[in-house]
């Protein structure tokens, strides 16, 4: 009961600070037994909907935080304080005024050993997964270009040793993959720790999202791979957009280059347990795509806090250039249907018309928020249902009238949609080609870890 009691009071620190020495599996079961510990849990909670506008949404999250680390209308299991424990009740009713006690998050970042467990190791996608776990796993962080796949070669290699070590009879096949991981890990804090990068910040928003997911798996976890962890997210600096660090360049732009930054920095977090940025990453990306301003004047977190550095490019591709957001709500514009419409990065093909030229860069787009949003459902902070369903409606209208799969994205996008499929269940299905789609996107992917895809 000591261990627990520790845990609980961590959980309860009045300052809303990171919880960087905490393996996030611990914090897991710890925020687990205090909800079971809490026989009244259900019953005290209140209604997240603190401006009562009938609507939990980041309104609501706005109050919350500044009222974090005190007391107030935002103390909703009643404890006397304003906390993470708040900020779960909240999340589990997001979208809707039920009171509703969330479950804690699930096992894995990714996918866990135990999801794995029985899934055949035969046919397309443990076929598309093992080669690239057999493939070059050398770490090329500040040159990971879309024709660099040791990072996604890296997660494979670990997503096959958490499935082969379910296994009797595999153990010795398990530790050679789990072997290359940890080597893998190793080196890279060997050649780009203390930021020893080059290049490019872009680079590296393709690459380290798988990082963090492989460590994951394996068990693998020391300080000095933390350290580097949070050094590629928040200290170091590299040439893109005028010396940059991750965190900063997901702050200052709007399009692929944000959502990249945000599917690395969202799997970082997650590892470090680092609920704090977690927290802040998902709000700001809400606030792009509906363009609520959950800020207070002059509020600062992160690498420093810079709010919209960023310019809106994206012109009459917007359903209203004068309100611009990252992903277009459903709307028709000159009797065309524009809804789900990646502005700034459809502009890439050109300007506004009914046959736009061919671009990948929308699909780059919803490549680091597709990883990001699998890792925030896990954490039970989702982002599927946001901006009424936004990534399935974006996907959509990419392959439904803008640049369809796969001829204009590349196969390395192909991965994504089993995904997005698998999280929308109830709506319509996306097409998807035969050619890599249980391989890897640009920085995560191998839809093998999905239930029913075998």
């Amino acid at each position: 009961m000591s261990t627990i009691t520790t845990f609980y009071s961590v959980l309860l620190r009045r300052t809303p600070v990171s919880r960087h020495t905490f393996l996030a599996g611990i914090i897991t079961i710890a925020a687990a037994v205090v909800f079971l510990l809490s026989a009244n849990a259900a019953s005290a909670a209140k209604s997240a909907d603190l401006n009562a506008d009938g609507i939990v949404n980041s309104l609501d999250w706005s109050i919350m935080n500044g009222q974090w680390g005190g007391s107030g209308t935002a103390d909703l299991n009643g404890d006397g304080i304003v906390n993470s424990l708040d900020w779960a009740i909240m999340n589990g009713q997001w979208g809707g005024g039920g009171i509703i006690v969330p479950p804690p998050p699930a096992a894995g970042i990714w996918t866990s050993r135990e999801e794995l467990v029985g899934k055949p190791m035969s046919g397309p996608a443990w076929a598309a997964l093992k080669a690239d776990a057999d493939g070059d796993l050398t770490p090329k962080i500040d040159t990971a270009e879309r024709g660099v796949t040791t990072d996604t070669n890296l997660l494979a290699a670990a997503i096959v040793y958490a499935r082969l070590s379910t296994e009797n009879g595999k153990e010795a096949e398990a530790q050679y993959y789990k072997n290359r991981v940890k080597s893998t890990l190793e080196l890279a804090v060997s050649m780009y720790g203390n930021c020893n990068v080059s290049e490019k910040t872009l680079p590296w928003a393709f690459s380290m999202a798988s990082y963090p997911l492989a460590a994951d798996l394996i068990g693998y976890r020391t300080p000095a791979f933390e350290q580097f962890l949070r050094d590629m997210a928040d200290r170091c600096i590299g040439a893109e957009g005028g010396n940059t660090t991750l965190h900063r360049m997901f702050h200052a732009t709007v399009n692929n280059w944000a959502s990249s930054a945000f599917g690395s920095l969202v799997s970082i977090y997650r590892y470090l347990g680092d609920e704090t940025n977690l927290v802040n990453i998902r709000r700001e990306w809400e606030e792009k795509l509906l363009m609520i301003d959950v800020y207070k004047d002059g509020e600062e977190t992160g690498d420093p806090r810079i709010r919209f550095l960023h310019s809106w490019n994206g012109g009459e591709w917007h359903c209203d250039p004068s309100k611009p957001v990252s992903i277009n709500p459903p709307c028709i514009k000159a009797g065309i249907d524009i809804g789900g419409v990646i502005p700034e990065d459809q502009v890439r093909g050109g300007t506004f018309s009914a046959t736009p030229g061919s671009t990948t860069y929308p699909w780059v787009y919803l490549q680091g928020l597709i990883t990001g949003a699998r890792i925030l459902e896990r954490a039970r902070m989702p982002i599927w249902h946001l901006g009424d369903d936004a990534i399935y409606r974006a996907a959509y209208r990419l392959e439904h009238g803008l640049n369809s799969c796969c001829d204009s994205k590349g196969n390395w996008a192909a991965s994504g949609i089993p995904f997005i499929n698998d999280a929308y269940k109830d709506k319509e299905p996306l097409p998807f080609p035969d050619s890599n789609v249980y391989g890897h996107g640009l920085n995560t992917g191998f839809p093998y870890v999905l239930p029913g895809i075998n």
